[in-house]
């Protein structure tokens, strides 16, 4: 191996009232395999993290100065309030990185290969931004479970203006912040993520990606956990927002003729039926059967709702 070189990454965490994840995240992000081959050349990753509170109650900035102190990697935002797009584009403003990594407080890297997986399609010229693989904890059993597992295939795949719509109208999505990178110099050319869109940015700024030309590498490989147990209120809220913001992506986007597929329905009640039948560990509760079973319910009104409003 004839040569090194390095690249400077900067993951940006959002956080608010994350005391139960941040200790944990965090750790398994210092974990990471920083080497990457290329070409025959060790690309060595030179590691910040740059992590934006939105006025949380809990113990989660005390905890991340605590980190902080074992490790010089972090720095520390603080804002006054929580906007998906506002506070991570303060958080790419803040950092130094020829990467950018977004990652959520509660998105745990699966393994040690997360970070190599995740910006080796970018690093290797292959891709312009990527974004990771999301699995369910192990015993969640929940409506969002089957969202992810509806969402993020085990195939990983380049999207790009002539494939975007193929890998759409099997999963539903095109990108998540829950876990992805972008070459610095491209999120500031799009002017980073829309700050005018509540829900959706990254939808948003996947469709921008790809407009201009950009390719996207869906990374099977790169992985982490994450999915929510919801409450009854919380699936309403969540779901009629989704959908809410959906229905302006299709307007702002309406030169990609953008349609809901039937396949990504198809596909969801496939897994929630995997859900109920394939669990690893003690058998299913009854209870969890009728409260996934309410939630696929409430899911169904809320988003036909959300797109009638």
């Amino acid at each position: 191996m004839s040569a090194t070189s390095t690249v400077r990454v900067s993951i940006i965490i959002p956080t608010y009232n994350e005391e139960r994840n941040i200790l944990d995240t965090l750790a398994r992000i210092v974990c990471q395999d920083r080497n990457i081959i290329v070409d025959g050349k060790k690309v060595v990753v030179s590691l910040e993290i740059i992590m934006v509170d939105s006025g949380s109650k809990d113990r989660t900035i005390h905890l991340a100065k605590l980190f902080g102190r074992k490790y010089n990697m972090l720095s520390l935002y603080s804002v006054p309030k929580f906007h998906h797009s506002i506070v991570r584009n303060f958080g790419a403003k803040k950092s130094e990185g020829e990467i950018l990594v977004f990652l959520n407080a509660d998105a745990k890297p699966a393994n040690s290969l997360w970070l190599r997986k995740l910006i080796g399609p970018i690093v290797m010229g292959i891709a312009d931004a990527s974004f990771s693989r999301q699995i369910p904890p192990r015993d969640l059993i929940s409506i969002d479970s089957a969202f992810v597992m509806t969402g993020f295939p085990e195939k990983s795949t380049l999207l790009n203006r002539k494939t975007f719509l193929e890998f759409y109208n099997e999963s539903g999505i095109f990108f998540s912040t829950v876990s992805c990178a972008v070459r610095r110099d491209t999120f500031f050319e799009l002017g980073g993520f829309n700050k005018y869109l509540p829900l959706d940015e990254d939808q948003d700024f996947a469709l921008r990606l790809i407009k201009r030309g950009y390719t996207i590498a869906y990374v099977a490989d790169s992985i982490v956990i994450h999915a929510h147990k919801l409450t009854a209120t919380q699936v309403v809220r969540r779901y009629y927002g989704y959908a809410w913001g959906w229905k302006r992506i299709m307007r702002i986007h309406k030169d990609l003729n953008l349609i809901p597929s039937l396949t990504t329905s198809k596909r969801l009640i496939e897994n929630v039926i995997k859900l109920l039948r394939c669990r690893q560990g003690p058998r299913i509760n009854p209870i969890e059967k009728i409260r996934l079973f309410f939630h696929g319910i409430l899911v169904i009104i809320s988003v036909a709702t959300g797109y009638m409003t």
